[in-house]
């Protein structure tokens, strides 16, 4: 199986070749192959390039059909319109159709209508729309973060400081009524805003206004990063930090207080004395064995204590433990760790670094250090913490002829194995499958019998998942079993299991989706069907059913 080339790939293509017939082909296959409306609105200006109008015209109207309401394709669509094709009223049109949208909303957040207003003025220059939009939008504010969108967009696009500061004024008495500020987080919007105006002055009294309101530890712990976050010569703000994290202390009752204290001690203040000290306040009320493993991974990540670290116990769970191997009444043998290890020996540290970069490099060094450590150890943490899932979670979305399928299947593989355990974070474990099951096809045999033991965990019960994770569990290991072996006698009653399983949802539950048809539409986590119907397709697809009726009904339903 190869995988599918994506827009992206053949757009990629046709801006490279010289050959215009070729270039059309590439055009029309990557408006077949298009799925977001950003696919849309590139293959849209790529016609127009070409100077095919009708084709940039109609890729136009599907980007804006596949869009929901955001604000990026509609500002995308009108700059196409004006600047590729030459028509001011069509954009004109497509920004006063989302306004339209906008305004018959009552939950139109301030920032949307910021950015709206600022497409009127980037691209069709349209003052009197920027007014309009920011006056309506202001009128019914309500909350600080609204209101201080508003205010930016009074000062930026129009110069309006008088009004602006008016807004941030009502922003900051907001914050000070409410009984709730969300953890200090409107202070924090407030006082970025403030010093955006440049009045640093009451930027510094926000904060001292959030801080003294705060009740609990998070919005101590929110107020000092957004003392971080406005660093200030010869470090005051340093200053500024310690007397949220000493208040913050003060209120610390429970483990999760303590382990976000040392966390943000770590990050902002880099005392090692006060980061091992909030740990050892911790480790008093750690009473669960995944506390204690949090606790382990701190000290040897964050303070290189690796005999602390070992005293407190592993600092992770290897796969055996989640899943223990073993014989399964499904006929394959289980085995949740034989794809993590052959995964392991075939990544490289180089490989590693560029998942931690990939959320824009945010806390890379972070991420890192947790992707060595489960590389070197074969230990995996459970929960699976921010660092690394956030890399792991972005990397597995990656799709088109160029990804690293040793790298998206360890990511993939990763996400999976705390779901064991039962208190993982992965909530989309039906389209993490189908990913990992097209790396391993792509990585070959080896790979695709080490997935079937890892998926006959979740089926043998591990991880107390639901039905519908069952039923798509069951479809993968359906196509892994027929890729390995189209004959394999255990396919027939797979079948009749997943058969099961898919009667029972769709008494319960019925169809989110219908259009995606059997099993497919059992779910709301539906970004991947087309890999789905790709697998399917590649595994099914002319497959010898005779004598198998149970299968053969199966393959008949997910080919309709």
């Amino acid at each position: 199986m190869n995988p599918a080339a994506t827009a992206t790939d053949l757009l990629q293509q046709a801006g490279a070749t010289t050959n215009s017939v070729e270039r059309r082909t590439l055009l029309e296959q990557a408006e077949v192959a298009a799925r977001h409306a950003s696919d849309w609105l590139d293959i849209a200006d790529a016609w127009a390039v070409a100077g095919d109008r009708n084709a940039a015209e109609r890729c136009l109207a599907a980007g804006l059909r596949h869009s929901d309401d955001g604000i990026g394709d509609y500002r995308r669509a009108a700059a196409t319109w004006l600047h590729q094709l030459a028509d001011r009223q069509a954009a004109v049109r497509t920004m006063d159709t989302l306004e339209k949208t906008f305004a018959s909303r009552p939950d139109t957040a301030g920032y949307e209508w910021r950015l709206l207003a600022e497409g009127y003025a980037e691209i069709l220059k349209d003052t009197a729309a920027v007014r309009r939009c920011l006056d309506s939008a202001s009128a019914v504010a309500s909350t600080a973060d609204d209101l201080c969108s508003l205010a930016k967009g009074f000062a930026e696009l129009l110069g309006d400081r008088v009004v602006a500061s008016q807004l941030v004024e009502r922003a900051e008495r907001l914050a000070a009524s409410a009984e709730d500020t969300h953890g200090g987080s409107s202070y924090w919007t407030v006082a970025n805003t403030w010093k955006d105006f440049e009045d640093l002055h009451r930027a510094r009294a926000c904060f001292h206004a959030g801080l003294a309101k705060a009740t609990d530890v998070q919005a101590c712990l929110t107020i000092a990063a957004g003392w971080a976050s406005h660093e200030e010569p010869e470090g005051s703000h340093l200053l500024e930090i310690r007397g949220c994290l000493r208040k913050a202390r003060s209120l610390a009752t429970s483990f999760d207080d303590w382990y976000e204290l040392a966390d943000t001690t770590r990050q902002f203040d880099r005392d090692r004395d006060e980061v091992r000290s909030c740990l050892e306040q911790a480790r008093r009320r750690a009473t669960e064995p995944a506390e204690r493993r949090k606790l382990a991974r701190a000290l040897r990540d964050w303070l290189g204590d690796e005999v602390d670290a070992a005293a407190l116990g592993p600092r992770g769970l290897t796969p055996a433990e989640l899943a223990p191997p073993g014989p399964s009444p499904l006929g394959w043998p289980r085995d949740a760790g034989a794809l993590f290890d052959w995964l392991r020996t075939r990544i490289d540290q180089s490989t590693l670094e560029s998942i931690a970069e990939a959320d824009y490099g945010n806390d890379r060094d972070d991420h890192l250090a947790v992707l060595l450590d489960i590389w070197r150890t074969g230990l995996v943490p459970v929960p699976l913490e921010w660092h690394p899932h956030e890399v792991l979670a972005l990397r597995h979305w990656d799709e088109g002829l160029a990804v690293d399928h040793v790298a998206r299947a360890f990511c993939c593989t990763l996400l999976c194995l705390p779901e064991l355990a039962g208190d993982g974070r992965e909530h989309d474990l039906g389209s993490t499958f189908a990913v990992l099951a097209e790396s391993c096809i792509v990585l070959g045999p080896e790979a695709l019998a080490r997935l079937a033991g890892l998926l006959i965990a979740f089926l043998d019960g591990h991880g107390g998942c639901d039905d519908e994770v069952h039923a798509f569990a069951t479809l993968a290991l359906l196509i892994v079993g027929a890729r390995i072996d189209a004959r394999d006698e255990r396919l027939e009653a797979l079948a009749g299991r997943l058969l099961a399983l898919e009667a029972g949802l769709a008494q319960r539950d019925s169809y989110p989706h219908p259009e995606h048809g059997f099993v497919l539409g059992t779910t709301f986590f539906d970004q991947r069907v087309q890999v789905w119907r790709a697998l399917v397709r590649d595994a099914f697809g002319g497959l010898a059913v005779a004598g198998r009726p149970v299968l053969a009904q199966v393959v008949r339903r997910l080919l309709e």
